[in-house]
C-alpha cells in the first residue's frame, strides 16, 4: 500500500494535454496522482471511479482555463464535489489549488477565495 496522499488532478477535457506534464512532474517526484486518463480502465463506471477518486484525495488540483469556465459539464461537477469535500476541513487546511493555465481566465466565483497559482 502506497503511503504517500493521493493528489486529484480535476480539468477540462480539451486541456488534457496541457495537463499532462503536471501529472508526469507529479510522478517523477514520486507522488501518487489520480488522471482519469492514467487510472481509468475500460468496462469501469468512470463517474464512480471518479468520485472514489476525489473521495480519496487528500489534495485536488484543479486546473482552470477558459475551456473549464466556460463548460458546462462534469469539471464543474468535481469543482462541486471537491468544494463538498472541503467542509470536512479546518479552515487554514490546504486541499483543493487552483492553477490557472490561462493568463485570462476568470476564476470561478466558487473558487475565489482560495489563492490560484
Amino acid at each position: 500500500m502506497d503511503n504517500n496522499p493521493l493528489i486529484f488532478l480535476s480539468y477540462a477535457s480539451p486541456d488534457r494535454d496541457r495537463v499532462l506534464p503536471y501529472y508526469d512532474h507529479l510522478k517523477d517526484k514520486n507522488q501518487r496522482v489520480w488522471m482519469d486518463k492514467h487510472d481509468l480502465v475500460g468496462g469501469q463506471n468512470w463517474d464512480l471511479e471518479i468520485k472514489r477518486a476525489l473521495n480519496r484525495a487528500s489534495l485536488i488540483v484543479i486546473f482552470i482555463s477558459s475551456n473549464s469556465t466556460d463548460r458546462r459539464g462534469y469539471v464543474q461537477r468535481e469543482i462541486g464535489l471537491a468544494l463538498d469535500r472541503s467542509q470536512e476541513m479546518l479552515t487554514d487546511d490546504i486541499f483543493i489549488i487552483p492553477v490557472l493555465l490561462d493568463g485570462g481566465a476568470a476564476i470561478p466565483e466558487q473558487l475565489s477565495s482560495i489563492q490560484a497559482i
